[in-house]
C-alpha cells in the first residue's frame, strides 16, 4: 500500500474566523520499492504518447498504470541482455518507443513487442569508431540528439536512426521538447533556476515548487506566496520530471517518486478553537445558523457563515468569543414563537426565550422524580419537533418518547409515552423523531423503527404503537434494527437510515403503520457505495436525497437506484461524519458536521471534474491460466489458438489520482453493460470459436461513469474439427449414416418378405403334396413328380437344399417322433448348418418349420374335411390332443374347433 503524505495547509485570517476564499492543496504520494518499484534510485520518468508512465531506475524500467508497477526485464533473447539494468534516461521517441541509455548506451525500447533493440552497436559499426553517450535530447521534429561524453553530438531520426546518424561538435539548433514545468520565470523572489515547477492554473492560483522540496501557493502569480507542503526527499535530488494526464506532477529523487496533486478544496472549515464532535446545525427564524460542539459544550452562532462566529453563553447572552455553555447539546430547534429549544445529554432540556437580539432567558428542565408530568422522563434528549398542534415532542436515549402539550407556558406538561403497556419497551433509545402528516409520528430507534399515532389533545390512552424490525428470511422487512434517522418527502415516500442496512424506503402507497410494510433496501447488495447511513436530508431537486455516512457522502435516486458519491479522493483528506443532519445552505451548498468540527462544501465543486477524462487501457493478459503477459496500450486485438479458450484480461483507467474509488463496467458485443466494482480484470472460460468485442470504461472518483470506453477485439481460431470444412464432413458423415440404416431397412424387409413368400410357398407345397396323396391312385401307377414353389430367387444349391427338407416334411408330417437331428440327416447337414440355413432362407428355425407345417395341414384338414379333429392331430404328428390345441391357438389365434367352424368349406 502506497505511503500518503497528505499537507493541507487551511489560510485562516484569525483564530475564530472562517475564511471563505478558495483553500490550495498539496496532496503529495511517495512510492518506493515498497509499492512496487524495482528500485528506489529512479533517474527518470517519462509519459508515452497513450498516456502511461514509465520509471527509469538502477534495476530496470518499470511501467505504471496507476495501481501497479510492472518490471520490465529483457527477454532471454533480446540484444539488451548484454548490458547492466542501470537506466539513467529514458526520453519518448517520435516513434512511438523510448530512447533508453543504460549506463553509456544508447537502446531502443519498442512499446508494443515490449523488446529492446542495441542501437548503440549499430550506430558505432555505421559510424566506424566508439563512443559514449551522456545525454538524451529529443526534437519536436521526430529526431534525437545524443550528447557524447567527448563533448559531440550524434543527430539522428527516430524513423531511421542508423542509417541517418551523423556526428557534428556543435548541438543541432532544433526545438527541443521540455516539461514545461516552469512557466512563470523568476518569480515569489525565487530565479526561474532555483525552481522546479512553476505554473498558474485554471484559477489563476499560482504554485512553485522548490528544488528543495517546498510547494508553495498564491491567489495570482504577484503573491503573496504561502507554504503549502514540503516534499521530504533527500536534498538536491528532486528533479521535476513530467505532467500527466490528469495535471498530476510527477518528480523523481533518489528515494524514490513523488507523485503531487494541487487544486483548490472544495470545502472550508469552519474555524473552532479545539476539534469537537458536532452534534447539531439549524437555522433560527431570523436566518442565524446555530451549531452545537458536543465536546467543548459550545454553541456558535452565525449571522454570516463569511463572518466570525457569536457563542452562546450559560447565562443566556452572545459573546464575540469563545465561550461554554456549560452543556453538550445534542438537539437544537426553533418554535413558531421565536423561542430556541436545546436537548442536552445529560442536563435535559433548555428553553432560550428572547430578551434582545443578543440575549436570551434560559430555562432548564431536568428529570425530577418528585415532579411527574412537569419535568421530562430522561435527561438524555436527542431530537426535538413540533407538530401542528404546537406541541412538542422529544426524543429520549433511555425513556423513549415525551409529548410537551404547552411548551411555551411557565410550566409545560410533559407526557410520557413509555409509561403506557403498549410501549415497546425495545424502542426506548430513540435518536430521531419524525412527522408524517397530522397522524402519525415516526422514531429511529436503536431497536427499530417505531410508530405512534397522533392522539387528540390528552387522549392519550389511546395512543398506537408499532414497531418495525428485521425478520429473518423475510427481504421485505426492515434491514436492520438500529435506526439512525427517518426523512419523509413530499412525494410520501419515507426513507430511513440504518446503521448497516444503508437507507430503507417506503413507497407512498404503503402506510408506515401497517404490519404489511414491505421496505426497498438500498445497500451495497444493489449498488450503494457504503451501508452505514448516519443521517439523510433532501437536495432540493425532485427525487435526489443526501445520505452522510461515516466516511463519505453521496445522493441518491430512489428511481433509478443511480448514486453520485463523495469520497475522500473528493476532499483530499478522510473525512469523518458525524450523525448530526445536513444542513443546504442553498444550490448545493451544504453545512456539514464532523467529528472534529464543521464544513461548508459546495458539491459541484469538484476539482477532479475540471481534469481531462482518463483513458482505458488494455495492460495484460492471462491465457489458459499461464501467468500475465504484458500488451501494448495500444493494443486493440488479440487472437487465441485452438488450444486456448480461457482468458483474463486486465486494464485501467489513467487516472494516477484517485485509482482507489473508481468503478469499471464490461460488456461483450452489445450486450448490456455489466458491474465490476473496482476490479480491474475479466476472466471469459471456454470461449467458442469466433470474434467478440469487449468494451470497458470506468467511472470517476464519484462514480458518474465517463466517455472512455476502449474496445478490444478476441479472435478464437477454431480447431479444424470446428472449421466449415469439419462441418461439412460432419454433414456428409450424417448423410451417410442415413443412407446405409435406410438402405439396411429396406435390405432386411426385403428379405424378410421373400423369407415369409418362400415359407408360405413351401407351407403350399406341404399342403399340396397332402391333398395328393390322400387321393386314391392305381398300385401300378407311377409316382407323381413333386412341384416345387417359384424358386428363382434360390442357388442351385439352396433349391436341392429344399428339396431334402421337403422330403424330409412330406415323409414324417406325421411321425410325432421325428426331430430335428433327423431332418439334418436326412439333409446330409449338421444340425447347427441346418439352423443356420433355414433361418438364411426361411427366416424360422426347422423346429418352427416344421411345426409351422403340421399347423398348416391341419388347417388345411379343419376346413376341407369331416375328419374329427383329434385324427387330424395325429396325422399331423401331435400325439397329444390338448398339445395340439395349444400350439393351434398359438399359431391361428383361435381354438381348432372354432377355427373349422369358422372357416368350414361347404
Amino acid at each position: 500500500m502506497k505511503r500518503s503524505l497528505s499537507f493541507i495547509t487551511f489560510l485562516i485570517l484569525t483564530a475564530v474566523v472562517a475564511a471563505f476564499a478558495a483553500t490550495p492543496f498539496c496532496h503529495i504520494r511517495h512510492y518506493d520499492e515498497y509499492d512496487g518499484l524495482s528500485q528506489r534510485q529512479v533517474k527518470q520518468i517519462a509519459k508515452d504518447s497513450d498516456g502511461v508512465l514509465w520509471f527509469a531506475t538502477w534495476n530496470g524500467l518499470n511501467r505504471f498504470d496507476g495501481y501497479k508497477f510492472e518490471h520490465i526485464r529483457p527477454q532471454i533473447d533480446d540484444e539488451a541482455r548484454s548490458y547492466s539494468e542501470r537506466f539513467r534516461d529514458i526520453k519518448p521517441a517520435s516513434t512511438g518507443g523510448l530512447w533508453c541509455r543504460i549506463d553509456d548506451k544508447i537502446l531502443y525500447f519498442n512499446l508494443s513487442t515490449h523488446r529492446f533493440t542495441d542501437i548503440h552497436s549499430q550506430l558505432e559499426k555505421k559510424l566506424a569508431t566508439a563512443f559514449d553517450v551522456s545525454q538524451i535530447q529529443t526534437a519536436t521534429d521526430g529526431r534525437t540528439v545524443l550528447k557524447c561524453a567527448d563533448g559531440r553530438y550524434i543527430l539522428l531520426s527516430d524513423s531511421n536512426p542508423v542509417e541517418s546518424a551523423a556526428f557534428t561538435d556543435e548541438r543541432p539548433k532544433l526545438k527541443y521538447h521540455s516539461p514545461g514545468t516552469r512557466k512563470l520565470g523568476n518569480v515569489g523572489g525565487y530565479r526561474n533556476e532555483d525552481l522546479l515547477y512553476s505554473r498558474a492554473d485554471s484559477t489563476g492560483t499560482a504554485w512553485l515548487i522548490t528544488r528543495d522540496g517546498t510547494v508553495l501557493s498564491a491567489p495570482s502569480a504577484a503573491g503573496p506566496y504561502s507554504t503549502i507542503a514540503r516534499i521530504d526527499a533527500p536534498d538536491g535530488s528532486l528533479t521535476c520530471c513530467t505532467i500527466d494526464l490528469r495535471g498530476n506532477i510527477w518528480l523523481r529523487s533518489n528515494d524514490g517518486a513523488f507523485c503531487l496533486t494541487l487544486g483548490q478544496l472544495p470545502y472550508t472549515y469552519l474555524a473552532h478553537p479545539e476539534p469537537s464532535i458536532v452534534r447539531g446545525c439549524v437555522r433560527d427564524p431570523k436566518g442565524r445558523i446555530w451549531i452545537s460542539y458536543s465536546d467543548s459544550k459550545a454553541v456558535a452562532v452565525y449571522s454570516d457563515l463569511s463572518a466570525a462566529p457569536r457563542y452562546l453563553g450559560s447565562d443566556g447572552h452572545l459573546h464575540d468569543s469563545f465561550v461554554s455553555f456549560g452543556s453538550p447539546i445534542y438537539s437544537m430547534s426553533a418554535d413558531p414563537q421565536g423561542n430556541m429549544w436545546f436537548g442536552s445529554k445529560p442536563d435535559g432540556l433548555f428553553r432560550l426565550t428572547p430578551q434582545s437580539a443578543d440575549a436570551y432567558s434560559v430555562t432548564n428542565f431536568r428529570h425530577d422524580p418528585a415532579k411527574p408530568g412537569l419535568t421530562p422522563a430522561a435527561n438524555d434528549i436527542y431530537d426535538i419537533i413540533f407538530d401542528r398542534q404546537g406541541r412538542m415532542w422529544l426524543a429520549t436515549m433511555r425513556k423513549g418518547i415525551d409529548c410537551v402539550l404547552n411548551p411555551t407556558s411557565v410550566a409545560p406538561e410533559f407526557i410520557h409515552l413509555g409509561q403506557f403497556a403498549d410501549y415497546p419497551q425495545n424502542a426506548v433509545r430513540v435518536r430521531r423523531l419524525a412527522i408524517i402528516g397530522d397522524s402519525l409520528i415516526t422514531a429511529a430507534t436503536t431497536g427499530g423503527f417505531l410508530t405512534v399515532g397522533l392522539p387528540a389533545e390528552k387522549r392519550f390512552d389511546r395512543t398506537s404503537f408499532r414497531l418495525h424490525v428485521s425478520r429473518p428470511g423475510d427481504d421485505s422487512s426492515l434491514g436492520n434494527i438500529a435506526v439512525m434517522n427517518i426523512l419523509p418527502d413530499a412525494k410520501g415516500r419515507l426513507f430511513i437510515a440504518t446503521e448497516s442496512d444503508g437507507v430503507n424506503m417506503l413507497p407512498p402507497e404503503i402506510s408506515a403503520d401497517s404490519d404489511s410494510a414491505r421496505f426497498v433496501h438500498f445497500d451495497t447488495r444493489t449498488g450503494m457505495p457504503v451501508d452505514v447511513a448516519l443521517s439523510l436530508a433532501p437536495t432540493g431537486s425532485a427525487d435526489d436525497i443526501l445520505v452522510v455516512s461515516n466516511k463519505m457522502i453521496y445522493t441518491l435516486d430512489p428511481l433509478s437506484g443511480r448514486t453520485v458519491t463523495y469520497p475522500a479522493s473528493f476532499w483530499h483528506r478522510h473525512m469523518h461524519f458525524s450523525e448530526a443532519a445536513p444542513l443546504r445552505l442553498g444550490d448545493n451548498r451544504w453545512l456539514l458536521g464532523l467529528e472534529d468540527g464543521a464544513i461548508s462544501v459546495n458539491l459541484d465543486r469538484a476539482d477532479t471534474a475540471l481534469r481531462p477524462v482518463p483513458p482505458v487501457i488494455f495492460t495484460s493478459v492471462a491465457l489458459q491460466n499461464r501467468p500475465d503477459s504484458l500488451i501494448s496500450a495500444r493494443t486493440d486485438s488479440i487472437i487465441l489458438s485452438p488450444d486456448e479458450r480461457n482468458i483474463t484480461i486486465n486494464f485501467a483507467a489513467l487516472d494516477y489520482g484517485s485509482t482507489e474509488d473508481l468503478q469499471y463496467q464490461f460488456s461483450m458485443d452489445d450486450s448490456d453493460w455489466n458491474n465490476l466494482g473496482t476490479n480491474r480484470s475479466v476472466t471469459f472460460l471456454d470461449m467458442d470459436p469466433g470474434e467478440y468485442r469487449l468494451h470497458v470504461r470506468s467511472s470517476d472518483s464519484s462514480g458518474n461513469w465517463l466517455d472512455n470506453t476502449r474496445t478490444l477485439t478476441l479472435i478464437v481460431t477454431p480447431t479444424f474439427w470446428e472449421t466449415p470444412a469439419a462441418y461439412v464432413l460432419y454433414i456428409l458423415a450424417i448423410l451417410l449414416i442415413i443412407v446405409s440404416v435406410t438402405w439396411t431397412i429396406v435390405y432386411i424387409r426385403r428379405m424378410k418378405r421373400k423369407q415369409k413368400e418362400l415359407l408360405a410357398a413351401y407351407l403350399r407345397l406341404v399342403d399340396s403334396h397332402t391333398e395328393s396323396a390322400e387321393l386314391s391312385t392305381p398300385p401300378d401307377s407311377a409316382p407323381q413328380q413333386q412341384q416345387q414353389p417359384s424358386t428363382a430367387t434360390l442357388s442351385p444349391a439352396d433349391e436341392a437344399f429344399m428339396g431334402r427338407v421337403m422330403d424330409f416334411i412330406n415323409q414324417n408330417l406325421g411321425n410325432p417322433d421325428a426331430g430335428i437331428d433327423d431332418m439334418a440327416a436326412a439333409t446330409a447337414t449338421s444340425r447347427s448348418s441346418l439352423n443356420r440355413k433355414m433361418k438364411s432362407l426361411l427366416g424360422v428355425t426347422p423346429a418352427d418349420f416344421l411345426k409351422e407345417s403340421r399347423i398348416s395341414r391341419a388347417a388345411t384338414l379343419l376346413s376341407e374335411t369331416d375328419r374329427p379333429i383329434k385324427e387330424i392331430a395325429l396325422d399331423c404328428g401331435f400325439s397329444d390332443l390338448n398339445y395340439f390345441g395349444k400350439c393351434f391357438k398359438a399359431a391361428r389365434k383361435t381354438s381348432p374347433t372354432a377355427y373349422r367352424r369358422e372357416h368350414r368349406t361347404e
